[in-house]
């Protein structure tokens, strides 16, 4: 992940709020979320790919590490942490309502990946500064 492809990914969740289209602009932002996680990951642990992984298997794999891992508490911290397992658990669960029918939480978790991605994007800004 560079700062250009987040530029770029940003624009357009910035494109599709303004477009009104929420589910898009929740879409790109969990993917957004996800390949940050994943950046961060690699960064710690540049042996392993990450590339084909599963959602769960990333968030098993962040809580794992931040466990043992002195470099990875250093840029995201415990309490940052469950935040994001918490909106990854709750999109999951949107992702199978969304199968049956449109959930009405779309805003709701559109705010909460806002966040997520803001304490992605300071844990990002840290990694590339150290």
């Amino acid at each position: 992940m560079n700062n250009r492809k987040l530029q770029f990914t940003l624009n357009k969740i910035k494109k599709s709020k303004k477009n009104q289209h929420h589910l898009e602009a929740l879409v790109l932002t969990y993917q957004l979320n996800l390949s940050l996680i994943k950046s961060n990951l690699e960064s710690v642990l540049p042996n392993i790919a990450l590339k084909n992984k599963k959602p769960k298997d990333v968030m098993d794999l962040l809580i794992h590490e931040h466990n043992i891992n002195s470099s990875l508490k250093s840029i995201l911290n415990k309490k940052s942490i469950k935040s994001i397992i918490s909106w990854v658990k709750k999109m999951d669960v949107f992702f199978k309502a969304l199968k049956v029918d449109m959930p009405k939480n779309t805003l709701a978790l559109q705010k909460q990946g806002d966040y997520i991605f803001s304490i992605l994007e300071a844990s990002f800004k840290k990694r590339t500064t150290l």
